[in-house]
């Protein structure tokens, strides 16, 4: 060790240096500020400190994967495992998993000791949840997670592990139909389903077919009765009543995965309308229509319909554009009467007369001579018994559709309430009128029924025919309220797409 003695011995040394040799000054100051530094740390004669004890408190539970929170805190720690930080003390130990509920305790923590806590969350009957299932009709054995229950509905089963559960209804004579619940701890969960009649309904979703997804935007057949649906995410479906094919970014041109629109015109080729353009599908050929190579403002693509001639129509999110002749024509302020703003759906009539719907602003119609529009300020195009519609109904038509005998139907929906009209020589009329609802599509099957696509279900409506029939899930077998589209195959079978239901076929007789 160094004494002060020789502390001072040295100090004298270097300051005769300094008196001598002026270039050794900054050297010198160096030395003596480390030389200090070092001899504070050698005359200190306190006993480091040491680290405070500290507790180790090990958590596991079964299922794993709880989240571990601490005095109302969360610790960013999932079981199983160890925190090794905590002081002697008192804490109040909460295990937060997903459906199940909360599991707390206090636990005493020893001063530089461990503590074992182990959660068994299935040997409490209070983690458990319930399924109310009801079916129509009744009688159907019920399975969770494809093992038999040996109960029959209407039932309560009990004693359901928390967690995302598939249950099926199992009934001779009936398809199998199968959901998927979110079931909780100690909470009641109903499934209450219409079983598919073998006979009558089939509807395909992930859960019983190879359909890919149940999130269908619309729905067509070509002329084998084959079926093509749009979906949101995953391009386009084709169904031959054998197996799912599907066409998308990855193994076909198909310029999108998010199919808006279908059309299968009259010469055998399906039109395909994509938030990135058209593709045109042809026995295995592809043609793709975008704003490079025709006269399309932009690449979203909402509606398309094609007439016996091949002229076409389609409404895009900046305007409408006419395929005429062979010849891409935009249709706009300076050449008709329609702005250049989102068309939402455009149709042919019998007659080849052309109309389209514009978002916010107006129906308008062409008949190869004239335009008229229906919501604009004009007065030379507001006359007739429109008089005696809701003024806004003409910016919110979202739906058309016409009878071979040329008379035409349109949906709109104002303030959450459907308008459904009939144009029929040059008059106007509501048809229908419904509350707390929204109109998604239109269609006319070849025997003059009107089929209207909600969000609340499907309609049937035939002029002159009384009452309008309603299908739902719980009246029909549809998986969904929400029907995003209807079609009619020529095997007389009819097709209707939905969101978050997948596809349904109905064999209607009459």
């Amino acid at each position: 060790m160094v004494t002060n003695w020789e502390q001072i011995k040295f100090l004298e040394f270097l300051h005769s240096m300094l008196s001598n040799n002026k270039y050794f000054y900054v050297f010198a100051l160096l030395i003596i500020l480390v030389f200090l530094t070092a001899c504070e740390k050698e005359l200190s004669n306190t006993p480091p400190e040491k680290p405070a004890d500290k507790g180790r408190l090990i958590v596991s539970s079964y299922p794993a994967g709880a989240g571990i929170y601490l005095n109302e805190k969360k610790s960013g720690y999932f079981t199983p495992d160890s925190m090794t930080w905590l002081n002697e003390g008192t804490y109040k130990l909460v295990l937060r998993k997903d459906y199940y509920k909360d599991t707390a305790l206090y636990i005493e923590m020893p001063k530089d000791g461990k503590v074992e806590v182990f959660v068994d969350y299935l040997k409490n009957p209070r983690m458990y949840g319930t399924i109310e299932c009801t079916s129509t009709p009744p009688g159907a054995e019920i399975l969770v997670d494809d093992s038999s229950t040996g109960i029959i509905t209407p039932a309560r089963v009990t004693g359901i592990r928390p967690g995302i559960r598939k249950i099926t209804f199992k009934k001779q004579g009936f398809w199998n139909t199968s959901l998927r619940y979110n079931v909780y701890s100690s909470t009641i969960t109903t499934a209450d389903f219409a079983l598919d009649d073998t006979s009558k309904w089939v509807t395909y979703t992930t859960l019983n077919s190879g359909i890919p997804t149940d999130e269908i935007t619309c729905v067509t057949t070509d002329k084998n009765s084959h079926v093509w649906a749009g979906s949101e995410s995953l391009g386009l479906i084709y169904y031959d009543w054998k197996e799912w094919k599907i066409f998308n970014k990855d193994n076909s041109p198909l310029p999108s995965n998010y199919v808006l629109t279908l059309k299968y015109d009259y010469f055998g080729k399906l039109w395909i309308g994509t938030d990135e353009g058209i593709a045109i599908y042809d026995n295995g050929s592809w043609e793709i229509l975008n704003s490079a190579n025709t006269g399309m403002p932009i690449d979203y693509v909402s509606s398309i319909d094609v007439d016996s001639t091949g002229n076409a129509l389609v409404g895009t999110k900046s305007g409408l554009v006419r395929l005429y002749n062979g010849r891409w024509i935009l249709l706009n302020s300076s050449n008709s009467k329609l702005p250049a703003t989102w068309v939402a759906k455009v149709k042919f009539q019998p007659n080849r007369n052309l109309w389209a719907s514009v978002v916010k602003t107006c129906l308008a119609s062409f008949n190869s001579i004239k335009w008229s529009t229906y919501g604009l300020p004009d007065p030379d195009d507001l006359g007739g018994s429109w008089k005696e519609i809701p003024p806004n109904v003409w910016k919110e038509i979202i739906a058309i559709d016409f009878l071979k005998s040329g008379e035409g139907f349109f949906g709109a929906s104002v303030e959450r309430s459907i308008f459904v009209l009939l144009y029929e020589n040059g008059a106007w009329k509501t048809v229908l009128s419904l509350g707390d609802n929204t109109v998604n599509n239109i269609f006319c099957s070849e025997d003059n029924y009107v089929w209207i696509g909600t969000q609340k279900g499907l309609l049937r409506y035939k002029k002159n025919v009384s009452p309008t029939i309603s299908f739902d899930p719980k009246s029909s077998g549809l998986k969904s309220y929400y029907i995003t589209g209807v079609t009619e195959a020529p095997n007389k079978v009819m097709w209707i797409s939905t969101h978050r239901g997948g596809l349904t076929k109905y064999k209607r007789f009459n």
